[in-house]
């Protein structure tokens, strides 16, 4: 897979500190208690026509949050497990499909190096970082470093939210061949919704813009679910 291409997909996959109001970095990122029931964010990128599936369970037994991402065809790509913890949210697994490889389907389990994904109360920079390292595939380092950058205002089905930004600077180093790769994404998690949009940038400015589009119940996605598995195979 690109180099570009693997940013993209992990970012959108991956994706505080407030005077304002008493609220903490906290009440921006996705509320736990109303993921308890499943539900499926899908977000929407337009200008290369992608659209990305996060199915979000948690588990308060455990205290971990439990996403799994879906590409168009509803093929998974990618999950993580996060424990949530007075602090935030940290990574504790990581995965992804090894949909462009000869066992398609499996899933991969890489090592996670570093695991801060969220901070309730720091404006950063902090880090998470992910190996991967796989069968026929060279070894490569991705790791995210995450800083607070403004308070600002976004819009999902017609309503205005307070949201954070952040930016996200990805650094996917390939150690096999030596060679390094940079992108810079901005993050937008809006007041008791969580993600709701990304911006990759390249050298000249936003490169992919994903917003989220629509939420699910869980049963509207095993619906959509069992949708594709039904289709003919000549469909």
């Amino acid at each position: 897979m690109k180099p570009i291409n693997l940013l993209f997909i992990f970012i959108l996959g991956f994706g505080l500190f407030s005077c304002q109001e008493n609220s903490t970095f906290k009440d921006y990122y996705f509320q736990m208690e109303d993921f308890e029931k499943t539900k499926v964010y899908k977000f929407e990128c337009p200008e290369i026509g992608l659209v990305e599936y996060w199915e979000m369970t948690f588990f308060p037994e455990e205290n971990i949050f439990f996403t799994k991402m879906y590409n168009e065809e509803l093929e998974e790509t990618y999950f993580i497990k996060e424990k949530i913890t007075d602090q935030g949210a940290e990574a504790s697994a990581f995965g992804r499909s090894n949909l462009f490889a000869q066992d398609q389907g499996k899933l991969t389990l890489d090592k996670v190096l570093k695991t801060q994904v969220f901070l309730w109360d720091q404006e950063g920079p902090y880090s998470y970082q992910v190996e991967f390292k796989s069968n026929g595939e060279d070894h490569q380092l991705l790791e995210r470093k995450r800083t607070f950058v403004d308070f600002v205002t976004v819009e999902f089905e017609g309503e205005k939210y307070k949201a954070i930004k952040f930016k996200d600077d990805f650094t996917l180093d390939n150690v096999t061949n030596e060679e390094s790769y940079s992108y810079t994404n901005y993050s937008y998690y809006a007041l008791g919704l969580g993600c709701v949009k990304m911006e990759m940038q390249g050298p000249n400015g936003v490169y992919r813009d994903s917003k989220l589009t629509e939420i699910l119940t869980g049963k509207e996605w095993a619906n959509l679910l069992s949708s594709k598995v039904s289709l003919p195979s000549n469909v």
